[in-house]
């Protein structure tokens, strides 16, 4: 036993371990890592000291946790397993593998050239306690985090059938991003937290509810600082704010596995460079870099983003700038264990200060790559989307959707630059809907119906209609001028799904 350590530390638990007054336990988040120089060469140092250091970590059990918990289901996606808790007064919470299954998630083509070894040692370039700084860095930032800290489940009777797969393991422990009960957020009228795709449709269903973009904005940004690529839809949770109008939408992060990602070797290098896993780049020296890192994104970004100007881009990271001081993100890594910030803070600090220093140049390249091909969306219900000619070089869109007293409330207004945006893709949904197009525009609108009858009118000063306009729908689903031809060939709408 080290100099110095209590006696009711367990030393390496396994199995057979017995618990009994034991409070917490030394252990390393995985000894699958630790090589050869040689190997280190070849696959990267990555952070493979950090995943063999011991830690000591707290124990817990489920019976006496937050005043009882049970656990309800198991899940995770990706790499990640994990068992989802509940309290009796509907909270609920996450216990998330440390240690990952990278065989799970791994690319087809991999498994056909049998780089599966290679995989595996690949989640050595993830921090296994990057969440517990980036919770600090969140609030830092104003955001709202699921309050991430390490625990070791020790084999119980609570865990009943789960004992086999999840006893006996590190986790962190953290807020579940779905629940019922939201008063743990501190958010006032917050009734549940949900995943993105309700709030997917609560948008479609409902005009008078709302994303807080510049929430969401701010989170992007830390994620560029951060370099986190593993931005999809499931690793977002929502709170339901309600308010007099409707619904306000918050955005959280969730699933921080691959913050501070430092994949270094000879081998990944040459997997990498050629674009084939270009998400797994560690820097964004240009905009190509950023289209490959963000790629999990493409499915989030353009919906809950589409109301940003470069002007709100421009103040969001002058605003981070200002947030993470340097003593701010000294003091978010304060958290980690001694033995792991000697090994690994410093050199990520500097990397975070450097980052952050850059952000605002990072957001314009983040914004001229969203900017270059919006999309728009309605709802389900009845929408009428007006597009103008706001200045020589501008289009201004407008969108009124008609609520549940058959009132229209405007829900959208954005100018759109030529010298930004080769194309604006409207997505009308379902419903009966409008598209007017009240003069000349000098950017190209893509309309894409659903169900529904949609109708097309144009004013007559709208001249260049014709070669401006695509209709995109079934032949019998929209109304249109005869010089007007409608496509079925559809773009892809980008909108959260799993």
């Amino acid at each position: 036993m080290e100099e110095g350590m209590p006696d009711n530390v367990l030393l390496f638990p396994d199995k057979n371990s017995d618990f009994k007054g034991v409070d917490s336990v030394l252990i390393k988040a995985s000894d699958t890592y630790t090589t050869s120089a040689y190997r280190k060469f070849i696959l990267g140092k990555n952070y493979r000291e950090a995943w063999d250091s011991p830690i000591k970590v707290p124990v817990i059990w489920l019976d006496t946790l937050h005043g009882g918990v049970k656990p309800v289901r198991a899940g995770g996606g990706g790499q990640t397993h994990s068992l989802v808790l509940e309290d009796e007064h509907g909270h609920r919470f996450a216990l998330r593998t440390v240690c990952k299954d990278a065989v799970h998630s791994m690319p087809s083509f991999g498994k056909i050239l049998g780089l599966k070894n290679m995989v595996i040692d690949g989640i050595s370039a993830g921090h296994p306690y990057a969440s517990l700084s980036v919770a600090k860095l969140c609030e830092a930032a104003g955001l709202l985090h699921t309050q991430p800290t390490l625990v070791f489940l020790p084999e119980q009777s609570v865990l009943d059938s789960f004992n086999s797969e999840f006893a006996n393991r590190l986790y962190t422990l953290e807020y579940e991003q779905e629940s019922k009960n939201a008063d743990w957020t501190n958010i006032k009228n917050a009734s549940a937290t949900i995943e993105s795709e309700a709030v997917l449709e609560g948008l479609l269903e409902h005009p008078n509810y709302e994303v807080d973009q510049k929430t969401f904005l701010t989170a992007r940004l830390l994620d560029l600082i951060i370099y986190d690529w593993d931005r999809h839809p499931g690793n977002w949770g929502w709170v339901k704010q309600k308010n007099k109008d409707g619904v306000n939408y918050i955005p959280f992060p969730v699933d921080r596995d691959m913050a501070f990602y430092a994949e270094n070797g000879v081998a990944p290098w040459i997997y990498n460079r050629n674009g084939a896993m270009g998400k797994f780049r560690r820097y964004f020296r240009s905009k190509n870099y950023l289209k490959a890192a963000f790629n999990k994104a493409r499915f989030i970004d353009p919906a809950f983003l589409n109301e940003m100007t470069k002007a709100d881009f421009m103040n969001a990271a002058t605003e981070l700038q200002q947030r993470l001081t340097d003593k701010c993100i000294q003091a978010a890594f304060e958290v980690w264990p001694d033995t792991i910030y000697k090994l690994n803070a410093p050199a990520i600090i500097n990397k975070i200060i450097e980052r952050r220093n850059k952000l605002t140049e990072f957001a314009d390249i983040f914004y001229d790559y969203l900017a270059e091909s919006p999309q728009i969306l309605g709802t389900n219900g009845v929408d009428s989307f007006s597009v103008s000619q706001a200045t020589q070089n501008q289009v201004v869109v407008e969108v009124h959707s008609r609520n549940k007293n058959g009132e229209y409330i405007q829900t959208y207004k954005r100018i759109f630059s030529k010298e930004e945006t080769k194309a604006i893709h409207i997505f009308a949904l379902d419903g009966d809907d409008l598209l007017y197009v009240a003069s000349n525009i000098p950017i190209p609108i893509n309309f894409q119906g659903g169900n529904g009858m949609d109708k097309l009118e144009i004013n007559e000063k709208a001249k260049n209609a014709k070669r401006m306009i695509k209709l995109i729908d079934k032949p019998d689903g929209i109304i249109a001028p005869e010089n007007i031809r409608t496509k079925k060939k559809k773009v892809e709408l980008m909108i959260p799904r799993a």
